[in-house]
């Protein structure tokens, strides 16, 4: 009995991550289309962010209750399942067409972020100095989109409409409502996670690497089935890019920074991250870009 209990409440985190994240990202969009932002600037951005939330919340709360191999596995997963999966879902069905400059911007960014972090990781410990480097990376990246957002010389401006009192109203609920439901989403995803990979004897590298990953990546792939629909084929792929710009250089160096602090130690890594993760994290995102 209470193995089910555990893995309901496991499938109801990753419920709540998936309407949370479809309320949230409702939401951001909506910001976005009355302030007239880029469509590009807006998946890159206010999207990424939004459905990176999740990765976020999951990895502050495993290295918070030190579980460095959930905090890692969970943001390098959900970076490999992003591009691997739910990017090439994006292109086959939809193709990818984006201004070329954010896209060169970004795409060198995810890249030098790749290399960096497996770099970082070869003396299988990342450090506060490795950190700060890789959350200034993401900081330099998020104010290049949003300063180029504002005049950009490649992609089609975007009319500002006036939005209703209602409709206002219901976008600031869906705002709110869905951040707590990724808020308790995230919880049972990683609590409960780590009991059943402890009832079932695996490790937390593995369960986060899978389960997890792919469970706190569904607001990316519920984002990109929609532009798929919505035929916003530029949405999609910087939703994609900007959330995995944001699980290297603010889910990581987060869950860092938390156990530097908590338990005054650097964050260990796996080394099964520097010979096998981290290299087919670099590879997929040259490949991605090119």
């Amino acid at each position: 009995m209470q193995t089910v209990t555990i893995v309901l409440l496991f499938i109801l985190g990753i419920i709540l991550i998936i309407k949370g994240g479809g309320w949230f990202v409702d939401a951001s969009v909506w910001f976005a289309e009355v302030t007239g932002i880029p469509k590009f600037i807006v998946g890159a951005t206010i999207v990424s962010f939004a459905t990176t939330l999740p990765e976020i919340l999951v990895s502050a709360f495993a290295a918070y209750q030190g579980h460095a191999d959930m905090a890692m596995g969970n943001g390098i997963g959900s970076v490999n399942c992003n591009t691997a999966l739910i990017l090439a879902l994006s292109i086959i069905f939809l193709g990818g067409s984006v201004p070329r400059r954010q896209l060169a911007f970004s795409g060198t960014v995810f890249i030098g972020a790749s290399v960096l972090l497996y770099f970082f990781g070869r003396n299988r410990a990342l450090d506060l100095y490795e950190a700060a480097a890789l959350v200034l990376m993401g900081l330099a990246s998020i104010v290049y989109n949003i300063k180029t957002g504002e005049d950009p010389e490649d992609a089609p401006k975007v009319r500002k409409r006036k939005p209703e009192k209602k409709e206002t109203a219901m976008s600031v609920l869906r705002f709110v409502g869905g951040a707590a439901a990724m808020v308790v989403g995230a919880r049972l995803l990683v609590d409960n996670g780590e009991l059943l990979a402890v009832m079932m004897g695996v490790p937390d590298i593995v369960i986060s690497i899978t389960l997890i990953s792919i469970g706190t990546s569904l607001p990316e792939l519920v984002a990109t089935i929609t532009a798929i629909v919505k035929k916003q084929s530029d949405i999609s792929v910087g939703n994609i890019i900007g959330a995995n710009i944001m699980n290297l250089c603010v889910v990581i160096p987060s869950a860092a920074l938390i156990s530097r602090f908590k338990f005054l130690t650097e964050m260990v890594i796996d080394p099964s991250y520097v010979t096998m993760q981290l290299p087919m994290t670099v590879w997929l995102s040259c490949l991605a870009v090119i």
